[in-house]
Formats: structure tokens, sequence, C-alpha cells
């Protein structure tokens, strides 16, 4: 399935229903018309994306791809669906666990603290303790008591009780 220039793809959503992706956005039906299917982005609400789509009704290829004027380009689809078998390949070492303020585990790597966000097949994602305060985008997975990196890079120095 092509569209102008990119391929299109399909992801289940939280509740089950199928989103497109297509060109780093992902897309919801909001109507079907006169052989057609509207398409807007999932982060329409939450970002005040304005990216759109119209393709036909078996979304074999996109009639008329829409992005209105002053809106950034944002990658929501970088969790969503990333093959991690590249990752599990690279060298890793053992996981160092050190107990935090309210009683769960952090995981210290390479001089700093990352602490559990999600899991999904017995494979644990922790991301970099400073998210929120410094939008930090590094992020870690456990699998096995071994610790592989995954986005390796921090925007603020080590920790200070490292």
């Amino acid at each position: 399935m092509t569209g102008t220039d990119a391929t299109i793809s399909f992801i289940k959503g939280q509740r089950g229903a199928l989103k497109l992706i297509y060109q780093d956005h992902t897309y919801i039906c909001v109507k079907q018309q006169k052989g057609s299917k509207y398409w807007t982005c999932s982060k329409q609400r939450s970002k005040k994306c304005l990216a759109r789509l119209i393709t036909d009704l078996d979304v074999q290829k996109i009639c008329a791809p829409r992005r209105q004027r002053g809106n950034k380009k944002h990658d929501q689809t970088k969790w969503l669906k990333i093959g991690l078998s590249p990752i599990l390949q690279k060298p890793s070492e053992p996981v160092v666990l050190v107990p935090c303020r309210l009683g769960g585990m952090k995981v210290f790597y390479q001089g700093y603290y990352f602490e559990y966000h999600t899991s999904k097949s017995g494979i644990k994602h922790y991301r970099c303790v400073h998210h929120a305060q410094h939008d930090c985008k590094a992020r870690i997975i456990v699998k096995a008591s071994r610790v592989y990196e995954f986005v390796p890079m921090h925007n603020h120095p080590h920790d200070d009780d490292a």
C-alpha cells in the first residue's frame, strides 16, 4: 500500500481500532463518505496537530494529504512499534537496582538513574528520571536482568549522587 511517496501502515490502537501511520503521524478515521475515508491526526486534541488525510475506502492510496501551516512535525510512531531485536543484539550489562524514596526500584546505568515506565512481553522500559524536568529522551530496556541502551542521549549532566 503506497500513497503519494511513502508507505501506509497500520497499528492497533489502545482500544482495538486501527490507526493509519503515514509520514511520522498516526491518524484515526473520523468519517466515511462518498467513497472516501477522512482521517485526522491522533494528536489533534493534545498537540493541536492539524494534519489530515483523505483516502479511498480500501485505504490503498492517499487522495489528499494536508498539513496546515505552522504545524511542527512530531514523531508519534517512535515508541508505538519499534523492533527490539537489533537493540537486543547489542552488548549489555547486568542491571544495578537502587531503592527509591517511595519503595520502588530505579536502575543505575552509566552515571544516570532510570525509572520504570512500562513493560511488555518480559521487556521492561525505563526512562531517565529527568524526563519531565529536562525533557530528557534517554531510555533503556531491561530483559532478563540485562540492561540495553535504547535511546542513549541525555541533555543534562550526570546525576549528583552517582
